[in-house]
């Protein structure tokens, strides 16, 4: 049952990015899709920021590692969003 539901999480997540990108999709089809993207990785950050705030009253290193890790990933997601996203439309 997990591999199924990853393989579909898996081929949404990459058709929506896909389609995102996509020249031929009318722009609001495609910043709805960018927005659904952001929420996503939102979401998936912040319930790891979360889980190491809410480890933190019991146990302060896997609470702060948690944290430490959620906060690497918000910065690589943004640094990826404008490389992929941002960075393009400045060169067209």
């Amino acid at each position: 049952m997990e591999l199924i539901f990853e393989i579909i999480t898996d081929l949404i997540i990459d058709g929506t990015i896909a389609a995102s990108k996509n020249k031929k999709v009318s722009k609001p089809i495609r910043y709805l899709l960018i927005f659904f993207i952001v929420l996503f990785f939102i979401l998936v950050v912040g319930t790891i920021i979360g889980m190491g705030i809410y480890i933190l009253k019991d146990d302060i290193i896997a609470g702060v590692t948690l944290i430490v890790l959620g906060s690497i990933s918000a910065v690589i997601c943004i640094i990826r969003f404008r490389k992929t996203y941002i960075s393009k439309k400045n060169i067209e």
